[in-house]
């Protein structure tokens, strides 16, 4: 059962890592544009952050959802987070774009992420002490 603090946790977070997202996406579009670079290193560095912000949501989701499993989501965000950045950089790199700027972003991403579900955990209402049961 969720906690009453928690319910809307995801929603504050979704917010919060949609406004990091297009933040981060006008950063890397705008260095592309200054920088004469390659727009594929660019898209490629914004998909890859806007894949990091995503997998964020959607496993702090799962954890409010399910408050019993939360170390199990938390794990798996923590092993999705490496995964999609582990592939998002060696493929393209494999095929020869460069990964400097995405890879940079994509360090970003993943602390922008983690600050976003930590600030929004601590600012949830959430008693640190379960209340004992009646009749005790």
């Amino acid at each position: 059962m969720t906690q009453p603090g928690l319910a809307s946790a995801p929603r504050r977070a979704a917010r919060a890592l949609a406004a990091a997202a297009l933040v981060l996406a006008a950063a890397q579009i705008g260095w592309a544009a200054w920088a004469s670079s390659q727009w594929a290193e660019a898209w490629l560095g914004v998909s890859l952050t806007s894949a990091v912000l995503a997998a964020q949501w959607f496993f702090l989701d799962r954890q409010v959802a399910d408050p019993g499993r939360v170390v199990a989501w938390v794990a798996s965000s923590y092993a999705a987070k490496i995964t999609i950045l582990v592939a998002g950089l060696r493929i393209p790199d494999a095929v020869g774009l460069g990964i400097r700027v995405p890879a940079l972003a994509a360090v970003a991403a993943i602390l922008v992420a983690v600050l976003v579900e930590v600030v929004v955990l601590a600012r949830s209402r959430v008693s640190a002490v379960d209340p004992a049961p009646e009749g005790r």
